[in-house]
């Protein structure tokens, strides 16, 4: 394998490990109030555009699918938690 491969794997295994400590800060505060409904929806779309890339021309690419795939997973539980909070939200209105 190249080395440029190895780069690429380390990235794609870096980009899905990023998106867990978000993913624990919105599982223990028990919504995703923080995170803005753009941003989810375009790394939804974009996750699933790449997705299907992958699938369709890089056939066995596991590493770039469970990749996607992860990131899917962390989106959809954002949107779950941005639209049906565990908790509810105070907020907080400043008197300036």
């Amino acid at each position: 394998m190249a080395f440029i491969s190895y780069i690429g794997i380390i990235g794609s295994v870096i980009m899905a490990l990023g998106a867990i400590p978000q993913l624990y800060k919105t599982l223990k505060d028990g919504h995703a109030e923080g995170l803005s409904l753009g941003t989810l929806f375009c790394w939804f779309v974009g996750m699933i555009c790449l997705l299907l890339y992958v699938i369709v021309f890089r056939v066995n690419d596991y590493i770039l699918i469970a990749n996607y795939g992860f990131n899917i997973l962390c989106v959809i539980i954002y949107l779950k938690y941005k639209f049906l909070p565990r908790k509810n939200i105070v907020k907080v209105e400043s008197s300036h």
